[in-house]
């Protein structure tokens, strides 16, 4: 059996988290964000939520069940239920050098997935690189994006020239998931290599 692989963008909708009320929050979401200030005790903006939940996930005082990832989720399942178990899981984050967009950064909600899948998974998912691309540049810009995704798959390739590749372009900014969706069809054989996208839950 080939090794199976699997590249997924990582958005901002992406993570959602049943707070204290139990509420499920997007912290993606402004609204939710803000929810999510007073409990959490830190800005209302993605990455420093995410990264204070990271926190208390690897120390124990939340509890993984309170979070669900729905637009990874069904994407994962419909390989699965295709090859039966994935090798790798590699993502594709935002880890900015701008301070200006930095706070929207799911560098954090990727660590947060990878603690996730391989325990919603057991035995499935046998390993999660939550930075196997870390885009540090502005992840709007189409002609950014393209050439570095494409230029990290020419490596995946060459590396695991005879492994099943599949594209999750679910998550993230337009440019990044067309970047995926392009790179994944021009790069990879077409024999074997998939591409799917899956809608995200109505805000």
């Amino acid at each position: 059996m080939p090794e199976v692989i699997v590249v997924a963008s990582i958005g901002n909708r992406d993570l959602t988290y049943r707070d204290d009320a139990g509420v499920v929050r997007n912290p993606g979401v402004s609204r939710d964000a803000s929810a999510l200030k007073k409990e959490l005790s830190t800005d209302a903006k993605l990455r420093p939520i995410s990264c204070e939940l990271l926190h208390r996930l690897e120390k124990r005082s939340i509890a993984a069940n309170r979070f669900q990832f729905p637009i990874l989720r069904p994407g994962l399942e419909h390989v699965l239920g295709r090859v039966g178990s994935i090798d790798k899981l590699l993502m594709i984050v935002t880890d900015q050098k701008d301070p200006d967009h930095r706070p929207s950064d799911t560098v954090y909600c990727g660590k947060i997935l990878a603690k996730l899948v391989t325990t919603a998974f057991p035995g499935r998912i046998v390993s999660a690189d939550p930075q196997f691309l870390v885009v540090e540049c502005d992840p709007q810009r189409p002609d950014a994006m393209y050439p570095l995704i494409r230029k990290r798959f020419s490596e995946l390739l060459r590396t695991h020239h005879s492994a099943e590749f599949h594209a999750l372009a679910s998550g993230g900014t337009t440019a990044i998931k067309d970047g995926l969706r392009h790179a994944a069809m021009n790069i990879f054989p077409d024999d074997r290599c998939s591409v799917m996208q899956v809608d995200p839950p109505a805000a």
